[in-house]
């Protein structure tokens, strides 16, 4: 079983990326956790093969907690996600070497093929993947994709499949 940790100070944004990443794998042990401090004590607690964090939360920053979290686990797969803009933020995540870096509003889509590929999770059942996990930087203008079609279905897949874990959700129209 793989472990995922989500550390977010917005529980909203926690539980919807928790949800997403239990419809990638159901077998997902995903931890959600609103703050540096509670997370590197988690993280002490159990192994971990995947941390989600926001770069700006209450106390210590999602920035530190990677430096942290990379002295115990030099190998976690590591994910930041921001709603900040800054060309320094830029430079401090291009030196930390994470493997991905999404900027908020979050594509779930392009977010959960993210964090299957970190965690080594085939793209159907019978498939594994051998695809390693790149830097994906996320705050730059990607040319747009003839597959719009292709897009469509696969974010209506993904609204069922959360609709199935999230029956009280009501889609938006």
């Amino acid at each position: 079983m793989k472990n995922v940790m989500i550390v977010d100070d917005s529980l909203e944004l926690g539980r919807l990326l928790q949800a997403s990443l239990k419809v990638l794998d159901p077998t997902l042990h995903v931890l959600v956790v609103p703050s540096a401090e509670e997370a590197i004590l988690e993280s002490s607690r159990s192994p971990l093969d995947l941390l989600v964090t926001d770069i700006r939360l209450p106390g210590i920053s999602g920035i530190e907690l990677v430096r942290k979290i990379r002295v115990r686990r030099p190998v976690v797969k590591i994910m930041l996600i921001t709603g900040l803009s800054d060309a320094h933020l830029d430079q401090q995540v291009k030196e930390l070497s994470v493997d991905a870096f999404f900027r908020k509003p979050l594509e779930i889509p392009e977010f959960l093929e993210t964090a299957r590929i970190c965690l080594g999770l085939a793209s159907h059942p019978v498939e594994k993947t051998t695809q390693q996990p790149r830097l994906v930087l996320h705050s730059e203008e990607k040319p747009k994709q003839n597959k719009h079609d292709l897009q469509i279905e696969q974010e209506t897949q993904m609204a069922e499949a959360l609709l199935e874990v999230l029956p009280e959700a009501v889609p938006a129209k």
